[in-house]
């Protein structure tokens, strides 16, 4: 499994967000939608930050905003 995690530029949130995953030292990918806006298609994601659980192709769980709780459940899943 893997955390996917989508932020932009300007999103103060979604630094809060990887600054979490990072000093947890949890592995994640980052896709910046900034320079990137066409995987927030591929992936539906309608805001910033936005946290996908995969597994594969498969979408197991996502969370949006920076939800302390939401992604703590999502690391507990990894």
């Amino acid at each position: 499994m893997e955390l996917i995690v989508f932020t932009q530029d300007q999103c103060r949130y979604c630094h809060q967000v990887t600054n979490h995953l990072e000093d947890n030292e949890v592995p994640f990918s980052e896709i910046n939608l900034s320079e990137l806006p066409v995987f927030g298609e591929k992936f539906d994601v309608m805001g910033t930050p936005t946290v996908i659980l995969v597994d594969g192709d498969e979408e197991i769980a996502r969370t949006s905003g920076f939800n302390l709780s939401e992604l703590e459940t999502l690391i507990e899943n990894l």
